[in-house]
């Protein structure tokens, strides 16, 4: 089971090859998040000298450290978090310190696309925006395309990154175009891509023909899962609801239903431990993991709801820079398991080959069910 991590270098026609094309696993960036729980526990974790030195060691494979900020007019945001106005600014100045001491870009997060995209929010919006450009702020996320259009975020605040939100879903080569041309200078790819070579490789083509075309590098980033199911039914539903409940508004009150142990959550299945087999994320093997890489610029890591995306965000990068084995070291206990069993060899690699490509259409497919089938039989 072991490939090699020199298949991390390799080019072919899929990817558009060529000698310009960039080492892939050690180039790609990283997009990490930090909790709002860094501000509530009352303790300063987040500037610890021992978690800047790790950032400060780390800081050229990362692309910029993201975090909850409610402004006008986006008060909630798609993980449900709740910020008092209080909570909310000791996170921002938090923030900026962060990006002071460390030379790490900063990048607060904007994507409750349930606000309507009027004309006066967008007003507030670049109130908001203001504020947060003269405090130093040169990255942050814009739900709408249509504000986008407009042309007056870049206009008025040169240097600033923009970035959309994972909630829109970009699907295609042109969505990417699209998006591109409104002005954003990074774009999160829908999630799904990873597994579907075809289309990331025309999303790569894509990019290469608008930096061609426009000089504007645009980057292609994708979310590296959060357990959630790629034939996920009720995905959209699930952001709906969050960013639209009453119980949003409220420290206490968040009544999410699709969160475990709860009957809609991802972790709900019947064996839950099995999750990896149809979760959306990058996959656990070198060769593999670096093949996308070649299409993207930046892997966007989750975790604004937990303190400890600090150090799996920092554990993962560090593990990625040793990588020489051929499986993760923090790919699932199940698969680890497998792939040191002689009886269940046959079925990993099995659906190793399927799922590099299977575009989660589980419909048509039931190796991931013969999996469970054969590791309980």
């Amino acid at each position: 089971m072991n490939t090699a991590n020199s298949d991390c270098d390799a080019t072919g026609p899929a990817s558009g090859g060529g000698s310009d094309h960039r080492p892939s696993a050690q180039t790609v960036k990283w997009s990490l998040s930090v909790s709002p729980e860094v501000v509530r526990t009352g303790e300063e974790i987040l500037l610890s000298e021992s978690i800047i030195d790790r950032f400060i060691r780390q800081r050229n494979r990362i692309k910029d450290v993201n975090f909850t900020c409610h402004l006008e007019p986006f008060m909630a945001d798609a993980h449900g978090v709740y910020l008092s106005p209080r909570e909310n600014e000791a996170h921002l100045t938090q923030m900026l310190r962060f990006q002071e001491l460390t030379g790490i870009t900063v990048s607060p997060v904007f994507n409750n696309i349930y606000v309507p995209n009027t004309r006066a929010n967008f007003d507030r919006f670049m109130s908001s925006v203001e504020m947060l450009y003269d405090r130093g702020i040169r990255s942050l996320g814009v739900p709408h395309l249509l504000w986008m259009k407009y042309g007056k975020l870049n206009e008025r605040f040169p240097g600033l990154r923009l970035k959309n939100t994972v909630l829109r879903r970009v699907r295609s080569a042109q969505d990417l175009w699209n998006h591109a041309s409104a002005g954003y200078d990074y774009v999160n790819i829908d999630r799904l891509a990873v597994r579907d070579p075809y289309l990331l490789a025309e999303m790569k083509r894509a990019q290469t023909v608008f930096r061609a075309t426009t000089g504007r590098h645009v980057d292609i980033s994708i979310l590296d899962g959060e357990g959630c199911p790629g034939a996920c039914d009720i995905i959209e539903e699930h952001h709906q609801h969050t960013l639209t409940h009453p119980g949003t508004a409220d420290a206490n009150g968040n009544l999410e239903v699709f969160r475990f142990p709860q009957q809609f959550s991802c972790l709900a299945r019947p064996h839950p431990e099995m999750n990896w087999l149809v979760s959306v994320g990058m996959p656990f093997w070198a060769r593999d993991f670096c093949e996308v890489c070649k299409y993207i610029d930046v892997i966007k890591l989750p975790g604004r709801r937990t303190i400890h995306s600090l150090e799996d965000g920092l554990g993962k990068l560090e593990m990625i820079s040793k990588w020489d084995e051929g499986i993760a070291p923090d790919a699932p206990e199940t698969l680890l398991r497998m792939a040191d069993n002689p009886i269940s060899t046959k079925l990993l690699e099995d659906w190793r080959i399927v799922s590099r490509t299977c575009r989660f259409q589980c419909w048509s497919c039931q190796v991931c069910q013969e999996i469970i089938d054969g590791c309980r039989a």
